[in-house]
């Protein structure tokens, strides 16, 4: 009986989620999130390096790459 139950169960769940699957699948909706995970990866890599570009420019006339300059 539990079997059973569970076994129509999983037939409507399949029915209910496999168009939105497809729909998933045939609109390249993958690829839009790679690009997404790879395009916000890449700038917060850049944010990282511009940060501390920042602090190689201020190091010759403070003395220091970090961030409390009124102390410097």
């Amino acid at each position: 009986m539990i079997s059973e139950n569970f076994s129509r169960l999983i037939t409507i769940l399949r029915s209910a989620v496999a168009p939105d699957i497809r729909y998933f699948l045939t609109n390249r909706q993958p690829l839009v999130w790679l690009l997404a995970l790879v395009i916000g990866l890449t700038v917060a890599i850049a944010a990282i390096l511009f940060r501390m570009a920042i602090g190689v420019m201020q190091y010759p006339w403070l003395g220091t790459t970090g961030e409390n300059v009124a102390s410097a």
